[in-house]
Parts: structure tokens; C-alpha cells; sequence
């Protein structure tokens, strides 16, 4: 009886893990992770920004290509950079929050994720966007305080299809192709302009090809909640 016991426990502990740390993982469904296929849209997303010249380079490819993508947005980054959130705004793409400081929620205490979530959407707000309705949490790990957080900040939890792990910078040649193979109508894409400084040099140019194909395809990059 207690191996058995012990096994339900262990059992428990690592669907908890799997639900904390893996996207894919979301009982009941309740974080989006693509659109409707047969309409043609696909939704570019970027995170960790704004990021300063990157940032700057994402947007005037996406205005060369009239695309509108979601950039969710650090808070500190956003307050530091405010004419990057306004650009955002004017032309037409919409601010998600992605916390104040990129803390990693999973193991925080309640009022920490409460305030994660709170002054990030504040500093947004203060920084020129709309206020946001949309959350994608830092690395996609949950927490068990995480949605009554959400709830009580108006937010809506979103995940993406496909990462094509940009981050790790293994040049713009790979991250296009990567993005390339995963371009489906529907999809979600998870993409970084940003990360406290580090360089997205890489994603920046790669977007031009990522782009160019879309067009080829007929999908047409959309925001989230047109997407969704």
C-alpha cells in the first residue's frame, strides 16, 4: 500500500512539473496555442523586448511588408525604451504583457506574481499602449497563483505552436528556414526581440525571409487577437 502511495505521489509531482514547465502541457486548454485554420492568418509573436536597434529593425520589416505581429513586452524594458511602445501602437501591432522582470513564475509567491504582473502592466500603460489584454508567461511556466493573477489583472494567458529556439542565435539562415518549415495557416510563432541586451540581430534579419515566404504562401501576418 505506501509503494503504491508513493508511486500516486510521484506520479502527481511529475504531471504538476510537466504542466508547470512545458506549453504543451495546459489542462484544461485554457492557453491558446494556434488560430482557426482556413483563414489564411498566421501570427507572429515576439517577446522578451523592447530591445533597442533589433526592436527597431523588427518593425520597419514589418512596415516594408505591411505585417502586424505581438510583442510581448518586459515592463523594465518598455519603461526604459517608451518611443519603441508607442511605435508599436501607431502602427498597428499590439502590446502583450510579459511580466515586470522576466521573473520565471513557477516557484514565486502569490503577491510576488501579483506584482510581476501588476507593475509590468502599469509600466506598459505609462510607456503608450493600450492597456493589454493579453500575458505570455516568461519561458511559458506556469503557476498554480498565476491565473486568479491573470484574472484580477484582466489578462488572458496565451502560448504559441511553434518556438524555433531563435535565442540560442544559430544564424539568421537557420532561424528563417527553422520559421520557414513551421509557417501554417493558424500558427502561432514564437520569436525574441529581446532578453535585457542580448543580441536579436539574427531574428531581426531573418525576418525578411520569413516574411517573403508568407506572402508566397498567402498567409497573412495578423496580431493575436485577430487571430484568435
Amino acid at each position: 500500500m505506501m509503494v503504491e502511495l508513493s508511486l500516486l505521489g510521484l506520479l502527481g509531482v511529475g504531471v504538476y512539473l510537466a504542466w508547470v514547465y512545458l506549453p504543451d502541457v495546459d489542462w484544461p486548454g485554457a492557453s491558446p496555442r494556434r488560430g482557426r485554420a482556413g483563414q489564411g492568418r498566421i501570427a507572429l509573436t515576439f517577446d522578451d523586448g523592447p530591445n533597442g536597434a533589433d526592436t527597431e529593425a523588427i518593425l520597419d520589416t514589418l512596415r516594408r511588408h505591411d505585417a502586424r505581429a505581438t510583442f510581448f513586452c518586459v515592463g523594465e524594458a518598455a519603461r526604459a525604451q517608451p518611443a519603441l511602445l508607442s511605435r508599436m501602437v501607431a502602427e498597428g501591432h499590439v502590446v502583450g504583457n510579459h511580466t515586470m522582470n522576466h521573473r520565471k513564475l513557477a516557484w514565486l509567491p502569490p503577491a510576488e506574481v501579483d506584482r510581476q504582473i501588476a507593475s509590468a502592466q502599469q509600466a506598459l500603460i505609462d510607456a503608450g499602449a493600450p492597456p493589454p489584454t493579453l500575458f505570455r508567461a516568461p519561458h511559458g511556466f506556469k503557476s498554480l497563483f498565476l491565473r486568479p493573477a491573470l484574472r484580477r489583472a484582466g489578462l488572458r494567458l496565451v502560448a504559441w505552436t511553434h518556438g524555433v529556439w531563435d535565442t540560442d542565435r544559430p544564424g539568421a539562415d537557420v532561424i528563417a528556414a527553422r520559421s520557414i518549415k513551421r509557417l501554417h495557416d493558424g500558427v502561432i510563432l514564437l520569436l525574441h526581440d529581446g532578453g535585457l541586451g542580448k543580441d536579436r540581430s539574427q531574428t531581426a534579419t531573418a525576418l525578411d525571409a520569413i516574411l517573403t515566404e508568407c506572402a508566397r504562401r498567402n498567409l497573412r501576418p495578423v496580431t493575436l487577437p485577430e487571430m484568435l
